[in-house]
């Protein structure tokens, strides 16, 4: 069997179980399929931005699918810009917020963790009904 010959859904099982940038990074550079197959599907895992990066916000809406951790750091109102459903773990760190958070419905959500300089933090907890740990600074 040819690496060229992998089926899709193969492949895609086999990306849900890859946990590291570098790795999915890799696998998705084996070939021209793959890397078709990804390239509008998203390989990303871990996504990091701060004010300095947060312009990628628009380009990681291909990768949603297969992000396991989001982790947003010194942003005025994050939520705002996250347009798609929430990763598996979520953390918004000494972020901002004027507005009640208010995400689209995130059925992978399980975990967030959200550290704030104000206390006044608002959370429709009805878009998050598979959450199992939430923690406020």
């Amino acid at each position: 069997m040819s690496i060229y010959n992998i089926d899709k859904y193969l492949l895609r099982y086999i990306m849900k179980y890859i946990d590291t940038n570098q790795s999915s990074y890799y696998l998705v550079l084996t070939c021209r399929d793959i890397y078709n197959t990804f390239r509008n599907e998203g390989f990303l895992k871990q996504v990091y931005l701060n004010p300095h990066n947060s312009y990628i916000l628009d380009k990681i809406v291909y990768h949603y699918k297969y992000l396991y951790v989001l982790n947003i750091n010194n942003l005025y109102n994050p939520h705002k810009w996250i347009h798609f459903p929430w990763p598996k773990i979520v953390i918004l760190n000494h972020c901002i917020f004027t507005d009640i958070i208010n995400p689209p419905l995130s059925l992978k959500t399980k975990y967030l963790y959200i550290t704030t300089f104000n206390n006044n933090v608002q959370i429709n907890m009805l878009k998050f009904p598979n959450l199992l740990q939430y923690k406020i600074n």
